[in-house]
């Protein structure tokens, strides 16, 4: 794994992420091409793709010349409303592609730097928009409802997961995007988000990363997911926002991760390795050719697990597809 880093200025970046605070089926589903976007034949049948109101004509190439490389601001319509996000195709990735689509989900963020646009505040930070060109992915990054960004511990959390499936919907109607290869990427309860779509919609997601987050009670009562999914889950010894211990919220991390095993249905003996400080932990024979990886990192507080989002992504999740 290549050395962690963060894309941010010392002066502005640094500061920002140590105010971070967290509150605490359809496996074969092929996207429509820019010459079938009107029809959902292709869909599987117990689940009709739609773009959910997103105001974006089929794959545009011109589009990405005016976006210019930034992330735009995008809303559809979900359960509870309209709900919104940035979504940023890189210039090197052509409609003739079919890209890999990252959903990256943020946790809270400090109130008073964020006032808006959450996902966007979030992604730019840590310098997602180079980091997606350069693994060539098409990136998407909601917004939670509330300042600080809360996701499924927040009033709205029975409609979180469905704007997540949604947007995952939208996306991959509108854009290039290769349906065997969809990530949900999480940080702090951003990170209970991916692990519980990992649960919900096994079916719609190649793979899941949880950073400095954790697998919710709630999430482990209600998980059955339909088939296997690769996981990344990371926490640092020092976190003191979701502590691997466990809270009343979340198990602790090992517990999380012994469920995880079990649930995707992993049958091999664990391969242990180091990475600089870090202790990662392998699982590489689980069912549908899923692999479960466990990163651990003595001492390392909330905030300094960022470091670890895009290596885990770049070095071990974007290798794991749907065969």
């Amino acid at each position: 794994m290549s050395s962690p880093f963060l894309r941010v200025s010392l002066a502005f970046g640094l500061a920002a992420v140590s105010a971070f605070a967290c509150s605490s089926s359809d496996n074969n589903r092929v996207a429509p091409t820019t010459q079938d976007a009107s029809s959902d034949a292709k869909a599987d049948a117990t689940h009709v793709a739609t773009d959910h109101g997103l105001t974006l004509s089929s794959c545009d190439e011109d589009r990405i010349e005016k976006d210019q490389g930034n992330l735009v601001y995008r809303t559809i319509e979900t359960a509870g409303g309209s709900r919104s996000f940035q979504l940023l195709r890189p210039e090197n990735v052509k409609c003739t592609l079919k890209a890999p689509l990252v959903i990256l989900v943020h946790g809270a963020l400090p109130k008073a730097t964020v006032t808006k646009n959450p996902g966007d505040y979030f992604a730019n930070l840590l310098g997602y928009p180079d980091d997606a060109s350069a693994n060539g992915y098409i990136l998407a990054a909601p917004h939670g409802l509330s300042v600080d960004g809360d996701f499924l511990l927040s009033a709205d959390k029975e409609n979180d997961m469905t704007f997540i499936s949604d947007l995952i919907d939208a996306v991959t109607l509108k854009e290039p995007v290769n349906p065997k290869r969809v990530y949900v990427v999480g940080y702090g309860e951003g990170g209970a988000v991916a692990l519980k779509a990992a649960c919900d919609f096994s079916s719609r997601v190649s793979g899941v990363e949880s950073v400095a987050g954790g697998l919710l009670k709630s999430t482990k009562a209600a998980c059955t997911p339909s088939e296997s999914v690769s996981i990344a889950l990371a926490s640092g010894s020092g976190d003191k926002v979701i502590s691997p211990d466990g809270d009343d919220n979340y198990e602790p991390f090992q517990d999380a991760f012994d469920f995880l095993i079990g649930a995707m249905k992993c049958t091999d003996d664990e391969t242990n390795t180091t990475d600089g400080d870090a202790n990662i932990t392998t699982h590489e024979k689980c069912d549908n050719s899923a692999q479960i990886r466990k990163l651990q990192v003595p001492n390392a507080s909330h905030e300094k697990m960022t470091d670890w989002l895009q290596p885990l992504y770049s070095d071990f999740l974007k290798k794991r597809f749907k065969s």
